[in-house]
């Protein structure tokens, strides 16, 4: 298959600002496709003029290629070499733009700057909106040990904050909690509890035996929870504890997930956003702690349709935290059961480098 030549030129319309015809061969079959798109989502409308036609040889094929290509450019169709000038940056989504959310305006305005700048370095300006359409706001949570905590806080390690009569997990570690109304100011979209406590547990090695991988307690009165010691000193937990220092971070979806491949990035425009954009935006995996946002990986198996990351956790030595073979562990809830705060479903999977 020979490689596919792109060519553009401007619609007709705001609706219709570009008009694109790709074409490509395979063996001795010439075949095109002439499509319309509509600013920043790049649907296809109207009727698609695609097609094929057989040559007795490679060489004729090619010439017919040549000959379709001479005729488009007089058609007024450009090369694709140069992208076209990106619509007007809007906000796209409702938390970037919340007077509820005021104090964290300039940090979002930065962070989004931030990310039109490597789109732009990395020759994607013309998906430029598409891109940031995809944008999620997530809680980062930055750890910093300490020898003990007083009272019931964010945390990673320790004991855990849990009823009298709680019946602790088997063969599940704690990892972590959330006190939910200490990070409410750092959910931009509104979708956590604005009260209570998160608790997870996992299975700190993966895939070792056959029961549970994980689990998440909410309860949504604080009153009543005291530390309980883990029935089972080896279960893979270190003693160490962290708090965490919350912030608001912008995340993109991994290269491989289904909403990037919803863009129908060319594999070098792909390529670009995975290297240029993409890796840029998250950081160093062991800053990857956090809540909401996307993931740094998608196990689509485990990240269906009407799933939404609830927590992400990474292998971090600073806090004793060792997941697998120094993985990173995500727990994905559906948005429905998210809304409702019904925790009794949330699914986990690891991912590693």
């Amino acid at each position: 298959m020979s490689e596919q030549i792109n060519l553009w030129k401007k619609g007709p319309s705001k609706a219709i600002p570009r008009l694109e015809w790709n074409t490509w061969i395979t063996g001795t079959t010439l075949e095109w496709f002439d499509h319309k798109q509509r600013t920043a989502r790049y649907v296809q409308v109207g009727d698609n003029k695609n097609g094929r036609r057989e040559y007795p040889s490679e060489e004729a094929a090619l010439a017919a290629q040549q000959r379709a290509i001479a005729k488009k450019l007089a058609e007024g169709y450009e090369y694709e070499d140069e992208p076209p000038p990106p619509p007007p940056a809007k906000p796209s989504k409702v938390w970037a733009k919340q007077p509820a959310k005021a104090r964290w305006a300039s940090k979002v305005a930065k962070e989004l700057a931030a990310i039109r700048k490597l789109i732009k370095s990395a020759k994607l300006e013309h998906r430029s909106a598409d891109i940031e359409s995809l944008v999620r706001p997530a809680i980062k949570l930055k750890p910093k040990t300490v020898k003990s905590v007083k009272g019931i806080v964010t945390r990673f390690g320790g004991d855990p904050d849990v009823p009298a009569k709680f019946s602790w997990p088997k063969g599940l570690a704690f990892v972590a909690q959330y006190r939910l109304d200490e990070l409410a100011k750092f959910d931009l979209e509104g979708l956590l509890p604005k009260r209570g406590l998160l608790s997870v547990f996992a299975n700190l090695v993966p895939f070792e035996g056959y029961g549970e991988q994980a689990k998440v307690f909410y309860y949504p009165d604080l009153k009543g929870l005291a530390p309980m010691a883990s029935p089972d000193p080896e279960d893979g937990r270190g003693t160490a504890i962290a708090t965490a220092a919350p912030s608001v971070r912008l995340t993109l979806p991994p290269p491989d997930s289904s909403a990037v491949g919803s863009l129908k990035l060319g594999d070098e425009e792909r390529e670009r956003y995975h290297d240029e954009v993409w890796l840029a935006t998250f950081g160093e995996e062991s800053d990857a702690h956090q809540l909401l946002g996307w993931p740094l990986q998608m196990n689509e198996h485990a990240y269906t349709k009407g799933q939404q990351l609830l927590v992400q956790l990474a292998s971090d030595d600073r806090i004793g935290l060792e997941i697998g073979d120094v993985e990173t562990m995500y727990f994905h809830i559906s948005e429905k059961k998210l809304k409702a705060a019904k925790f009794d479903d949330v699914r986990s999977a690891i991912g590693g480098d």
